[in-house]
């Protein structure tokens, strides 16, 4: 890349070097020292600079850090707990576990509702809500509005 510059600018320079001259321009030098500078890889540097830029790349870096973990907040599925009717991203391998109350569903009770659900829907078209029967058995039932349907999972 650097070749091509250096190429292009002495092609530029031969094609408008009398344009330059009678504008009075002198930019050569310093666009040759610094083309030559640049091939060579001894740009002048300075310890300032160095540190100035790690800064800046650790800056870059949290901030990355950072949007990484935001997305990856967002980006979980989050479902409403059927106890506490709380939004929580719920699933943990087979199990669905509430981060807020703890409540778990197992794959096999998972299933349970599925099959609920498709059932629900051959006979309503309106959704079908569950929550957790109050007390220590903790049944799951389902509930619609529309066709007063009451179903114990």
């Amino acid at each position: 890349m650097n070749s091509i510059i250096a190429q292009e600018w002495h092609q530029f320079r031969k094609d408008h070097e009398m344009e330059l001259q009678q504008d009075g321009v002198d930019i050569y030098e310093d666009l040759d020292t610094l083309i030559e500078d640049n091939l060579q890889g001894t740009a002048p540097s300075s310890s300032l600079d160095n540190a100035l830029y790690e800064e800046y790349e650790r800056q870059q870096q949290e901030e990355i850090d950072t949007a990484i973990a935001e997305y990856e907040s967002i980006s979980q599925p989050s479902t409403q707990c059927m106890k506490c009717q709380q939004w929580s991203s719920f699933h943990q391998g087979d199990c669905h576990q509430c981060s807020n109350c703890g409540f778990t569903l197992n794959k096999e009770l998972m299933d349970a509702i599925d099959l609920t659900i498709q059932k629900h829907a051959n006979m309503c078209s309106n959704r079908l809500e569950f929550t957790v029967e109050p007390g220590e058995s903790g049944s799951i039932i389902g509930l619609c509005t529309a066709c007063d349907l009451w179903m114990l999972v």
